[in-house]
């Protein structure tokens, strides 16, 4: 049997209070301020369709840019999405290569369903007050948008994280799959690392097809 004095006692408690305190700071959400400059967090994502997705990614927006991280098991970024309001890049870091296209085009593989950046950041902010004149939204008893419709794409929020209007847990389905998004962590209007949105991977990077970049992903890189 565990013996505790009185200043053990003390520690233990102070200890455990510390460790909560701690998971409540790294978990909690802000509430989403009326100007949004950026955001930046992570999120669970699982995705079945003709393939199986499932992973941590950790994401980050500013503007008319965004930056979507694939994470691995331990952390490394294996696929990394680069938003721009002309084009976008899928890369694979530890191969050294990229594809080329739009916005719209790589969320389409990404997901399985096409998404503009000003959509994304919607969807994962619970903001919808943009040029959305395409989706149909339905709203709950407090007046927050809980699910929305864009001809076959339906998403609808399962959970919102306490006394905010933020999505926590996020379920989508469309004509060919379905997946789920949960938020793990957001923080808003934070300092953006200057090489953030970095494109001197160009310069080092070998160009590939959507095909090549797609059979790399497949084959676990």
């Amino acid at each position: 049997m565990l013996n505790l004095n009185s200043f053990e006692k003390y520690l233990f408690t102070f200890l455990i209070f510390l460790i909560i305190f701690n998971q409540n700071c790294h978990y909690a959400p802000q509430i989403v301020p009326s100007l949004v400059k950026s955001f930046e967090g992570y999120a669970r994502i699982n995705i079945k369709n003709s393939q199986i997705l499932k992973s941590k990614i950790a994401f980050l927006f500013e503007g008319r840019r965004g930056r979507i991280d694939i994470l691995n098991p331990f952390g490394n970024t294996k696929a990394q999405i680069l938003i721009f309001s002309d084009v976008s890049y899928l890369t694979i870091p530890g191969k050294k290569v990229y594809w080329e296209g739009s916005t719209e085009e790589i969320m389409k593989v990404f997901l399985g369903f096409h998404l503009n950046i000003e959509e994304i950041k919607a969807l994962l902010i619970g903001k919808w007050d943009g040029n959305l004149k395409d989706w149909k939204f339905f709203r709950n008893k407090d007046n927050r948008i809980k699910g929305g419709r864009r001809e076959n794409v339906i998403f609808e929020i399962k959970e919102f994280f306490r006394d905010t209007s933020l999505p926590k847990i996020i379920n989508f389905s469309y004509a060919e799959g379905n997946g789920k998004i949960k938020v793990l962590k957001i923080k808003f209007n934070q300092p953006v690392n200057p090489g953030a949105f970095s494109k001197l991977f160009l310069e080092y990077y070998e160009r590939k097809t959507l095909d090549e970049i797609m059979e790399l992903i497949k084959n676990g890189n």
